[in-house]
C-alpha cells in the first residue's frame, strides 16, 4: 500500500469526490458530487494547507485524509485540523485509517505544528488509540461530536 499526497496523483480526484459525496451525503445534502470535486482541488497543495493524502493499492484507492486550517466553524481557535478521514468499506479494519493518520501528522510536525485537532461523531476509541485526546463537545449540524487533540512532540 502507498500513501501519497493527492497533488501527486490528482488523477484520483474524481474517484475521492465520489467516494466522499457518498460517505458524507447524510451530512451535507446540498453537496453534489462536483461540489466534493471542487473543493479536492483546493487540496492539491505539498506543503500549504489544505492538502490530503490518499491510500491506493494495485492503483485502487483505498481512502483518504486531509490537513486543513479549518474544519470546524465552533473552533476557529484550534488549528491545524486532521479532516475527511475516510476508508472504504471493505478495506477496513486494514491499518489504513493509521497509516493515513501517521502521515497527516508527520506533515503537520513537518509544517511546524505542535499540535492537531479533529472532531468526530463516533470514533473516539480509534483516534484514542493513537494517541489523540477528547478535549471538549459540541454539535455540528444537529449531531454531537467530541473534539480532539493530539500532541505531535509526542509523536513518533
Amino acid at each position: 500500500m502507498e500513501i501519497v499526497l493527492l497533488a501527486h496523483k490528482p488523477e484520483y480526484l474524481s474517484e475521492l469526490a465520489t467516494l466522499h459525496f457518498h460517505q458524507w451525503h447524510w451530512l451535507n445534502p446540498e453537496f453534489t458530487v462536483r461540489d466534493y470535486f471542487e473543493k479536492g482541488r483546493r487540496h492539491l497543495n505539498i506543503d500549504t494547507l489544505p492538502l490530503t493524502y490518499i491510500a491506493i493499492r494495485n492503483k485502487r484507492l483505498l481512502g483518504s485524509a486531509s490537513l486543513r486550517t479549518e474544519d470546524f466553524d465552533n473552533r476557529k481557535d484550534l488549528s491545524p485540523w486532521l479532516g475527511g478521514m475516510i476508508v472504504k468499506e471493505s478495506e477496513r479494519g486494514k491499518g489504513i485509517c493509521t497509516k493515513l493518520e501517521h502521515a497527516i501528522c508527520e506533515k503537520a510536525r513537518e509544517l511546524g505544528y505542535d499540535s492537531l485537532f479533529l472532531f468526530t461523531f463516533d470514533k473516539m476509541g480509534i483516534y484514542a488509540h493513537l494517541g489523540w485526546r477528547i478535549i471538549g463537545t459540541d454539535e455540528f449540524k444537529g449531531n454531537d461530536v467530541s473534539i480532539m487533540e493530539k500532541a505531535l512532540e509526542r509523536f513518533l
